[in-house]
């Protein structure tokens, strides 16, 4: 039995909680910069975790294999229900920030986030950013997946209608290996032939650009009944570690690029498999190309004999480069192939006039274009 003094405090009390909780329910709710943040699409790496709280971001980064030739990769979506500024840390571990940001919002252009956005420590970087409402995607070069690089094939076979598009093979995953070629009947021995490989390294996005600029300088002379050659071209050889968000090799955790010689991966199988189908080894000529991206502009080129066919043609190359590109040519250096495991060493073991170009990390996408399209008229001038 309770006195009425018990039930008045009791009913005080009751007040009281009921008016605190009226009160709470009015305070306005905090609108998050940030209400969601995720992986879950072609090119975010599967070796991340990903963290959110309102406006701060943190994403740790590791290596899908070690020891591995370091080039960590990041790419976030960050959806944002009204906008705002975020900072974002990315924690690398033991490895070094390597790639400057860029950031995608719902239209799915890219743009380089300015300088002053980004700190740098020695083994991470704070991003601060400003979202746009919706969808924004951060990474560490515009992300060339499956969609935006079947936009470039297209562009490819309109200027080139009678460009082949055919599936040479299966990666680990099962995904297409596709080529494109473009062979003039018959397929004379006597006939030159150019051999374009791309995306061997995920990361390595502005080289994946010049690829696109030479291709395609390649295609419109061939439309203008210009080119001295027949082309093949292998424009993704690795679409597991693209799709994975990789540093550096396949699903099998290799570099295919040190796979050619002893060729262990399905990758490389099936693209030395087409190439020699396609009568590569009996060509009398064979030029490569295989696009790849480094800290700086470069050629690796080998050193050939004076009465070496290709001696005469990469020195005429080069200097074609040096006087179109001026101050930004990239640095010509040698390295010789003898019982390499590169696609570089590998096609100058059988005769061809092999190079690795290197695009800078920092090359804007336009400039790496340019500088792919002259690489290929470059070359079209030194061989006539």
């Amino acid at each position: 039995m309770h006195d009425g003094a018990d039930l008045a405090r009791r009913g005080a009390s009751l007040v009281i909680l009921f008016l605190v909780s009226a009160c709470a329910a009015v305070q306005p709710r905090e609108v998050c910069v940030v209400d969601r943040a995720h992986l879950d699409f072609v090119g975010a790496s599967v070796n991340a975790a990903l963290v959110h709280d309102c406006d701060r971001v943190k994403l740790s980064v590791w290596p899908e294999t070690l020891p591995i030739n370091p080039s960590p990769w990041y790419a976030m979506a960050l959806e944002s229900p009204a906008g705002g500024v975020v900072e974002i840390e990315i924690d690398y571990g033991r490895h070094e920030h390597r790639y400057h940001p860029w950031i995608s919002q719902d239209d799915g252009s890219w743009a380089r986030l300015p300088d002053d956005a980004v700190q740098v420590a020695e083994d991470s970087v704070v991003i601060s950013g400003r979202l746009a409402p919706g969808d924004n995607r951060i990474a560490a070069h515009p992300v060339v997946d499956f969609e935006r690089a079947e936009a470039w094939y297209a562009r490819w076979m309109e200027t080139e209608p009678g460009l082949r598009r055919q599936v040479f093979g299966q990666s680990v995953d099962a995904r297409p290996l596709e080529a494109f070629t473009l062979l003039a009947p018959p397929h004379e021995a006597s006939r030159p032939l150019l051999v374009i490989l791309g995306r061997s390294h995920p990361p390595e996005v502005t080289g994946a650009f010049a690829m696109d600029g030479f291709v395609s300088a390649a295609l419109q002379e061939s439309g203008e009944n210009q080119t001295p050659f027949d082309l093949v071209i292998l424009p993704m050889l690795n679409p597991d570690g693209m799709a994975r968000g990789h540093w550096r090799t396949n699903a099998g955790l290799l570099d295919i690029n040190r796979d050619w010689a002893s060729r262990t991966q399905p990758e490389t199988q099936a693209a030395w498999r087409y190439l020699v189908a396609l009568g590569m080894l009996e060509r009398e000529r064979v030029v490569m190309v295989d696009f790849h991206s480094t800290r700086r502009d470069l050629v690796y080129r080998d050193a050939y004999a004076p009465e070496d066919w290709r001696a005469g043609v990469i020195e005429e190359w080069m200097a074609g480069l040096a006087a179109a590109l001026g101050a930004s040519a990239p640095e010509p250096r040698i390295t010789q192939s003898a019982n390499g495991e590169t696609s570089k060493a590998v096609f100058n073991g059988i005769g061809a006039l092999a190079i690795t170009w290197e695009t800078s990390d920092d090359a804007m996408p336009d400039a790496a274009r340019q500088a792919g399209g002259v690489a290929y008229s470059s070359l079209q001038a030194a061989w006539r």
